[in-house]
């Protein structure tokens, strides 16, 4: 998958520029490194050449003012960035790669970003503001389009549906000031009950890849970093997700679970978030060979790599292993204790000499290229997730974005079977219609719950517990399901149960409907 990622005539550089870059060549088994020698930053890969023949080739357009660096779909800003890096200590750019802390627990009146962060206003930058989720704002935040889970839209097998989709999710995340999805997912849904599964794509990693591709240049293409997500070998699997191990061959890893990344990558994905379980028994989230050999190298990603929430491990392991940014930036439990392994120990492990500097400056600028990439430093709408209507709150719903969601869904629903004639579809004035099962109805609970753990009945259990209470209900058994939960849950302002439509569309033919939401099939029967 080797890209030559040396083009002629785009902003070139002198011979005298290309001194003052300090430009320096490294050449490897099969591949030259392109590096300024000041800022550490690795600024172009010339690959499948041969090696002395490619430092010659460099050097010959450094000479003649042809050299530039453009990554395939993302032209990244690198002097802007680098001039902004110039000047900071190694505390500022600590802080660029460390989260600010454990969001607050759903519901809380101070509920803002699920991660974030902070701000350097001498060097204009205003932050990061990151929330889910790949159906729309996650974490059941409010004034927003509840869109079809990613598993619907791949159901589509429309290209055009799926970027416009993450279009508009992606224009209420700015709306309402978030500057990344934390998606798209491209876990392949291979375990039936993984709890990621309604956020992805399936299962075939050609329909993951193209989806992943369309909604990646749908989210930035609305001025939004996209973050796919969970690099690797998380296949939504929650059990044990970080002490597991996913043992996976060479060939089925580069054909099944890279595949998806690489069509994202060439889409210019800004980030890759990186996964909770082992793989083959090394942790994804500090995996030399997954972050540094495929993602960096073998990929050449150029955006920067993020920890999922509490899926970081180690510190200078990580680092070294090609971790740039750690989330949310703590460790423990709210309240009882709280550590980082980035923060002051990132710090202390610059100034002690664990972490090269030219390390800490590589993850700085991939951090903050995308941020001025995508224009977010200029005039981008400030962060407010309030949603309490007694508050000023910012209202991301459009019409249009209501539309969408309503052809999306009816793109993705499949057919699984039909015969033709009275007794099947197309329905022509039926005499009566009845439906069965408890996903027909509403929910007794409202179409909105928001939780984590096991249990599936809100009647079962208190529902006063932390967010972080393995056994705070979910609530999902019973009435129509729209999405999952976890912090990936959507609020649905208007979500529609199929008895509700199909009541409404019978009554212009007269046409008699029954239904039962009960799961006792000796009553259905009866019906």
């Amino acid at each position: 998958m080797g890209h030559h990622h040396l083009v002629r005539g785009f902003q070139g550089f002198s011979p005298k520029a290309a001194a003052s870059q300090k430009i320096s060549l490294k050449g490897g088994p099969n591949q030259v490194y392109v590096y300024n020698t000041v800022s550490g930053l690795q600024l172009a890969i010339v690959s499948r050449i041969n090696v002395a023949k490619g430092v010659k080739l460099v050097q010959s357009w450094c000479h003649l003012g042809l050299f530039h660096y453009l990554p395939r779909r993302l032209p990244l800003p690198l002097r802007k960035t680098t001039r902004q890096i110039s000047s900071p200590t190694s505390f500022t750019l600590v802080s660029i790669c460390t989260g600010n802390g454990i969001p607050p627990e759903p519901g809380s009146d101070d509920l803002v970003c699920q991660g974030a962060i902070s701000p350097i206003p001498r060097v204009n930058f205003t932050g990061l503001c990151y929330a889910d989720s790949d159906t729309g704002l996650g974490n059941t935040h409010r004034f927003a389009t509840g869109f079809p889970p990613g598993v619907t839209a791949a159901s589509s097998w429309n290209r055009e549906l799926l970027r416009a989709r993450g279009f508009a999710i992606a224009t209420e995340f700015k709306a309402k000031g978030v500057h990344s999805v934390l998606g798209p997912v491209l876990a392949s849904a291979r375990t039936v009950g993984g709890g990621t599964n309604f956020e992805g794509f399936g299962a075939d990693p050609y329909l993951i890849g193209a989806a992943g591709y369309e909604t990646v240049l749908g989210h930035q293409g609305a001025g939004v970093q996209a973050e796919p997500k969970q690099y690797l070998g998380y296949d939504g699997q929650q059990y044990n997700r970080t002490f597991y191990s996913s043992n996976i061959d060479d060939k089925t890893l580069h054909e099944i679970y890279v595949w998806p990344y690489a069509e994202a990558v060439r889409a210019g994905a800004a980030c890759v978030m990186t996964s909770y379980p082992f793989v083959n028994n090394s942790q994804a989230s500090q995996n030399a060979h997954l972050l540094n050999d495929v993602l960096k190298t073998h990929l050449g990603f150029q955006g920067y790599t993020q920890s999922d929430w509490g899926g970081l491990k180690s510190g200078v392991a990580a680092i070294l292993a090609g971790m740039d940014q750690n989330m949310p930036g703590e460790a423990g439990v709210p309240g009882e204790f709280s550590y980082s392994f980035f923060g002051a120990n990132y710090t202390r492990a610059v100034h002690n000499g664990s972490v090269p500097e030219s390390r800490l400056t590589d993850a700085a600028v991939r951090i903050l290229t995308p941020y001025f990439l995508l224009d977010q430093d200029r005039n981008y709408p400030r962060v407010n997730l309030a949603d309490d209507p007694r508050r000023a709150i910012t209202d991301a719903q459009r019409q249009t974005h209501r539309t969408l969601a309503r052809e999306v869904a009816a793109a993705g629903t499949v057919l699984l079977k039909n015969t033709a004639g009275k007794k099947g579809l197309p329905l022509v004035k039926p005499s009566a219609i009845v439906l069965f099962g408890p996903a027909a109805g509403q929910n007794p609970y409202g179409p909105n719950q928001y939780g984590y753990g096991q249990d599936a009945d809100p009647d079962q259990i208190p529902l006063d517990h932390s967010y972080s209470n393995d056994y705070f209900t979910i609530g999902f058994g019973k009435g129509t399901l729209a999405g999952g939960g976890g912090s990936g849950s959507t609020f649905y302002s208007r979500l529609v149960d199929p008895i509700s439509a199909i009541q409404q569309r019978a009554a212009e033919d007269l046409t008699l409907v029954d239904w039962t939401t009960t799961t006792n099939l000796t009553f259905a029967k009866a019906i």
